[in-house]
């Protein structure tokens, strides 16, 4: 959600050698599982062979690399969004749909330190809409799920949260996420997307999803 990176597929077809049409229909096939857990070499075998290449080891290394790049290397709109908010003391989760080898990339990230918790369905075993990851989540924060502001671009996770109680949204950017903040009278601190701020300890608490898969 945070990132939404157009030409990621087109380059993972690119460094297969396999046409992208079949290639990001088999991407999109098998990533459920993936991001539930998967083996990196199980998803990316059944990727390439769907899409008529041929995976080695050395190929599933490089679509890992390539693919948590794509996905982690947010815009600077996005970082300076989670700069301010982080200085302004603002509590942030990360929840994401996304495999075992995203969520150690996100760990080693520079925009990670703006988060208070990490929580990624590749080491959780349970993808959104589950209920039982913003359980999960909200249990992170011990706040009433009233005050959770959630934003996700996908409509059945919105539609999760806001049966655990959540304040949900349908994400529209960050231009639109600012105007919620200050309807709910959050007020972005000054900051550079190089400096992430510093304590979390300011309620409300906003939950975001970091890539375009939800």
């Amino acid at each position: 959600m945070l990132a939404t990176p157009v030409e990621l597929l087109p380059r993972l077809a690119g460094l297969a050698r396999v046409p992208v049409g079949p290639f990001e229909t088999a991407y999109w096939a098998h990533r459920a599982a993936y991001d539930a857990g998967g083996l990196d070499a199980a998803y990316w075998d059944a990727v390439v062979t769907a899409a008529g290449g041929t995976p080695t080891d050395a190929l599933t290394r490089t679509l890992t690399a390539a693919d948590c790049e794509g996905w982690g290397d947010l815009p600077r709109v996005s970082r300076l969004l989670l700069a301010e908010l982080a200085a302004a003391g603002t509590r942030l989760g990360l929840l994401s749909n996304a495999p075992l080898a995203m969520a150690r990339w996100v760990r080693g990230a520079d925009w990670a330190r703006c988060f208070e918790h990490l929580v990624v369905s590749g080491e959780q075993g349970a993808l959104k809409p589950d209920p039982v990851v913003y359980g999960l989540t909200g249990g992170l924060f011990a706040v009433d799920p009233a005050r959770v502001l959630f934003f996700d671009d996908r409509t059945e996770n919105v539609d999760g949260a806001r049966r655990a109680g959540w304040d949900a949204r349908l994400w529209a950017g960050p231009a639109d996420c600012r105007a919620v903040l200050a309807e709910r009278g959050v007020s972005p601190a000054a900051a550079t997307a190089s400096q992430p701020g510093r304590g979390l300890e300011s309620p409300p608490m906003s939950a975001t999803g970091p890539g375009g898969r939800g």
